[in-house]
């Protein structure tokens, strides 16, 4: 997804990589093995590494400018698990419970830091500017700054940035300022978020009960009240082809829609909340 919503594809054919947005392929000069995101904002492409990989290295973010050419690029703290670029092309990060680099401090760059160094962290959610520096960080706030973070899918709403982080299952809106504001709910590893006006959608929850297991083909929605949410309905995940296996892949939330494939990246699925 692009910062103000436009589908962007990444392709492969060739051995070579591919960009197709707005009825236009560009061929891509460079080598792209393993990038597998990518978003526009601000005239430009960023294309990155999404993984769970418990392998701590740095992440490469490339800047490709509209010919297909690397403007620049940075390296940010890996593996990260969910990426978002805003329409600042700030770089907003999710880091899952298999560890992370650590994060540099707020206005530091990732590059000259060796991991032995730097060391391994759970940051939950951390940004970074196109420039490469750390421009905020969630353990850098009060609620947060003790705890073992895990970010389970993020998303946009009303310019702000949705974190669904396990520390009390809770959905952090995080604005354009970086001030937090923290909603607990009752779902448990939801795999997306979409939200419209005051309703938030999530995708799958993961159940403690005796079916314990993802429930990834449902889609539970809830009503703000206040700081917290009101349960209104669950919804079984509509798609054209139900006998489709296997489990959501590769989701990204924006506004009041998620994406996702469930194998083959050329049959994407929407799921809208209206």
């Amino acid at each position: 997804m692009t910062s103000d919503g436009e589908v962007v594809r990444l392709l492969v054919g060739d051995s070579s990589y591919y960009i197709y947005f707005t009825g236009d392929l560009i061929r891509l000069e460079g080598d792209f093995d393993g990038v597998n995101y990518i978003s526009r904002s601000q005239g430009r492409f960023f294309l990155s590494r999404r993984s769970l990989a418990s392998t701590w290295e740095a992440t490469p973010v490339y800047i490709v400018d509209d010919s297909g050419r690397v403007d620049g690029w940075i390296e940010i703290s890996g593996p990260c698990s969910n990426i978002l670029v805003d329409p600042h092309s700030r770089i907003w990060v999710g880091y899952s419970d298999s560890g992370s680099l650590a994060i540099p401090e707020p206005g530091s760059p990732l590059s000259g830091f060796e991991s032995s160094d730097i060391g391994y962290d759970f940051p939950g959610v951390a940004c970074w500017k196109d420039s490469g520096v750390v421009s905020w960080r969630m353990k850098d706030c009060d609620t947060y700054s003790d705890k073992f973070l895990h970010c389970h899918a993020m998303g946009f709403h009303k310019d702000q940035i949705i974190a669904l982080i396990d520390q009390g299952n809770s959905m952090v809106l995080i604005d354009m300022n970086g001030e937090p504001s923290d909603i607990e709910t009752p779902i448990l590893a939801p795999l997306g978020i979409a939200a419209q006006e005051e309703e938030f959608a999530f995708l799958g929850r993961y159940e403690l009960s005796k079916r314990r297991g993802h429930r990834d083909r449902e889609v539970f929605i809830f009503e703000m009240n206040g700081n917290s949410v009101d349960f209104k309905d669950v919804q079984p995940l509509k798609i054209h082809d139900s006998n489709i296996p296997g489990t959501p892949r590769e989701v990204i939330s924006f506004e009041s829609s998620i994406f996702m494939h469930f194998g083959d990246r050329d049959d994407l699925y929407v799921m809208r909340l209206e």
